[in-house]
């Protein structure tokens, strides 16, 4: 009768864990349509490194991205999702390096990549 009460009491724990985390990770998925929009670096937020000196991000449903850091200079790079929590993106042309980021928070207001290195590029959406 213990051993029969022991597995039962067993069955119901792992039963209740996986539910538990099943759960959680559903919390953390990204939809990956929301990263399309304007993107405005937030004031205070360390900068990658300096091609990432711009005010502000455009990312199109066709893959590119338009930064302006100075109104009168646009430039253009691509992007690409890897998987649901990870993004590439890299300058037009042949030699440019492909930087990725693991995209820690996106939602209707915010996105949060963090670099290679740890560091967080924090945009707020410019309505």
């Amino acid at each position: 009768m213990k051993i029969v009460f022991i597995v039962l009491l067993t069955a119901a724990i792992g039963a209740g864990v996986y539910l538990y985390f099943s759960k959680t990770q559903s919390h953390h998925l990204i939809s990956t349509e929301l990263i399309v929009g304007k993107w405005r670096i937030k004031p205070g937020t360390p900068l990658v490194d300096s091609s990432h000196a711009v005010h502000q991000y455009e990312f199109l449903k066709n893959g590119n991205v338009l930064t302006s850091g100075d109104p009168a200079k646009i430039d253009t790079l691509q992007y690409q999702w890897k998987d649901a929590t990870h993004i590439s993106w890299k300058g037009k042309g042949r030699d440019s390096t492909i930087q990725v980021f693991s995209v820690v928070h996106l939602n209707h207001n915010s996105l949060v990549m963090r670099s290679k290195d740890s560091v967080d590029l924090v945009l707020n959406r410019v309505n």
